[in-house]
């Protein structure tokens, strides 16, 4: 009665049969093997006949001996029977390949009816009890929430293709997650000073890479400079914390001209612009480069004698050959002012 008893619960909702007496069979063989059971299927009218072989002959009607199965009626499933597995997952299809009397070979995408039926054959991650970790941010780790399903919820990955399955501080954000390395930029130019501090939570004066418009080398990285300008010296120190942009001597609050090196800081006109940066040197309204006294004012440029230097910065208004740097001819006169008289010409030789 106590091994009828436990057959009948291993086959609840079908009827159970006295246990067969044949050759080699032994109640408790035929016992344990009938704890394969598919539990996915419902069959219905289906009358059961156990079969145990333990050596010896194999009964009437079976392909193989040594076998233990359950073999069902007209159009049921067996336990031992065979069904395809193409993922190789261990979780089988519907589709049977064999009877219960023939081996299944589970190293060839084979799995037996007492395996659960996979949701989805052609991948092998999904199948069933298969447990989940959720990335809702595709960063590669989770944040340790877990689903227990056979098909892949959105947003959630299995383990071995994850770099972590917790310690995501923000599972919405792909940025922030375990080791991460992040770039100080105090002054958020977008450009760090090269250092670096792996963090989950984001760090105060730090920004990740792909904020960056450069990981080193911000030229003033406590002020915002987010052109890098450094004229015209070119030192390495931005011009937005450079105390003297044009390296002359002299800082920019003070000097007549902050981006041109003008160390005598010489101002022809007086008017606090230095000669180096001043258009106008003479305020004469005409720019130096088309002025033809640039540091004398000569309104109206008026050239007497034509030579291209005005007549208020002439030598001699009338003369064209005498004027500032004019070339030295022999002819009595100090052609280019320099207080000599044709020196350097045949004249002085002659004398």
């Amino acid at each position: 009665m106590r091994y009828a008893h436990k057959l009948r619960l291993a086959f609840i909702g079908v009827a159970a049969v006295a246990a067969p007496t044949m050759a080699n069979a032994t109640v408790t063989d035929i016992l344990e093997r009938p704890s394969r059971v598919d539990g996915a299927r419902t069959v219905t009218g289906a009358q059961y006949q156990l079969r145990a072989v333990v050596g010896g002959a194999a009964p009437s009607g079976s392909a193989s001996g040594g076998a233990y199965g359950v073999t069902l009626g007209v159009g049921a499933d067996a336990l031992w029977m065979c069904y395809l597995d193409e993922d190789q997952d261990g979780a089988r299809t519907t589709v049977a390949v064999s009877t219960p009397d023939i081996a299944c070979a589970t190293s060839q995408s084979h799995a037996y009816g007492s395996a659960e039926v996979d949701c989805n054959d052609a991948n092998p991650v999904e199948k069933p009890g298969q447990v989940w970790y959720k990335d809702s941010d595709g960063d590669g780790y989770s944040d340790g929430a877990t689903e227990i399903q056979c098909w892949q919820p959105t947003g959630y990955q299995v383990d071995y293709l994850l770099a972590g399955t917790g310690g995501d501080c923000d599972d919405d954000d792909l940025h922030r997650r375990p080791g991460i390395d992040w770039y100080a930029d105090p002054d958020v130019d977008g450009y760090s000073t090269g250092q670096t501090a792996p963090s989950c939570p984001i760090l105060a004066g730090y920004r990740y890479i792909d904020d960056l418009a450069s990981t080193a080398g911000d030229n003033c990285p406590n002020d915002y400079n987010p052109d890098q300008a450094d004229e015209p010296d070119g030192d390495g120190l931005g011009d937005v914390c450079d105390p003297d942009d044009d390296n002359d001597g002299h800082n920019d609050d003070v000097d007549n001209c902050p981006k041109a090196a003008n160390p005598d800081q010489a101002d022809n006109d007086n008017d606090a612009l230095g000669d180096e940066c001043d258009p106008d040197d003479d305020n004469d309204s005409v720019i130096d480069a088309e002025d033809n006294c640039p540091l004398v004012a000569n309104v109206g440029q008026l050239d007497t004698d034509h030579d291209g230097h005005g007549d208020g910065c002439d030598l001699a208004p009338s003369d064209p050959n005498s004027y500032p740097g004019a070339p030295e001819i022999c002819d009595g006169v100090d052609n280019d002012g320099d207080v000599s008289i044709d020196e350097g010409t045949q004249c002085e030789v002659c004398q």
